[in-house]
């Protein structure tokens, strides 16, 4: 970060990271080296599940997502050139150091409000009862501090020194990421409806009707041998003007079907269906059908337990 006789660094500010998955690298590492709580089991309860989820949350500490080299301005810098310096960089605040101890924060929409000298010193608007936290900080713990404190950033202290910033996407990513050391077959649903290939249409559709669900995996002989989604049947039955009483599961169903190992990650795992345009995901341990993976049991895994 800048010293005090130096406005700008020559570092990225926080909004470096774009993808989640470059957010929390050497934090995941470590917890995944360390995950013995997290074995995966088909019949692991919700309230297990909830339990892992929110111990490796709690491990995450504020140090492993921050930024560390942030933009900084003095007090003696000018409105404008901290206009200029948030405008060129895309950040809505900056921490404000007097001899290289922190000060306050001036935020864009301070500079916004119009009643300002742009000639004048940012001494005259720096937030001075901001709140601060320090690096050993939890992730969930900060991301609480927003909330009640409506804020999208903390700056991080340690010694009375500006240590990093941390803001509201460096917390979101950090727990998005936790998908990684959370495995499938912790949170995937064993309880899969199966149907015979040969069957028709109109006998999946009353199946998915009477359960509620959304799919069913195709079997012949014992094996799967593809999955038929309420799309695949809106698309190649229904909007192609087939009879589903006439059409049979393996003329309409996907294949071959997309598999993940129980072993899987949560992170990785949703990325393969946002890629994919997909919505579920069959899990297969070796040759057995262990059972499906939604997004909405991800969705519902990180937010029920991390945010309750």
């Amino acid at each position: 970060m800048a010293g005090p006789d130096e406005p700008r660094p020559a570092a990225a500010p926080w909004a470096r990271m774009e993808r989640v998955g470059q957010i929390v690298p050497y934090a995941l590492e470590k917890l995944m080296k360390t995950t013995s709580f997290l074995d995966p089991h088909p019949e692991t309860d919700d309230h297990h599940v909830c339990g892992c989820i929110q111990r490796a949350a709690e491990r995450l500490q504020v140090r492993d997502v921050m930024a560390k080299h942030v933009f900084t301005i003095r007090p003696t810098d000018t409105i404008q050139t901290a206009a200029k310096l948030m405008s060129e960089h895309h950040i809505s605040c900056l921490p404000v150091l007097d001899a290289g101890r922190f000060q306050g924060i001036l935020a864009q929409r301070d500079v916004l409000a119009g009643s300002v000298d742009l000639e004048g010193a940012a001494a005259q608007c720096v937030r001075r009862d901001v709140p601060t936290i320090p690096p050993e900080t939890g992730v969930l713990e900060a991301g609480r501090i927003m909330e009640a404190r409506r804020t999208k950033w903390l700056p991080v202290l340690s010694e009375e020194q500006l240590a990093g910033i941390v803001t509201q996407t460096d917390i979101i990513g950090a727990i998005t990421s936790l998908g990684r050391v959370i495995e499938v077959g912790a949170v995937m649903n064993t309880d899969v409806t199966t149907l015979d290939a040969a069957a028709t249409v109109w006998d999946a559709i009353q199946t998915m009707t009477d359960q509620n669900i959304s799919c069913i995996v195709a079997v012949h002989g014992g094996k799967m041998v593809g999955i038929l989604t309420e799309k695949d049947v809106l698309g190649r039955v229904c909007a192609a003007g087939k009879d589903p009483h006439q059409t049979l599961v393996a003329d309409v169903m996907s294949f071959p079907v997309t598999t993940v190992q129980p072993s899987h990650c949560l992170f990785t795992t949703h990325r393969m269906m946002d890629r994919m345009h997909v919505h579920r995901l069959v899990v297969t341990d070796g040759d057995r059908l262990a059972g499906i993976i939604t997004q909405t049991d991800i969705l519902r895994t990180l937010k029920e337990t991390l945010w309750p």
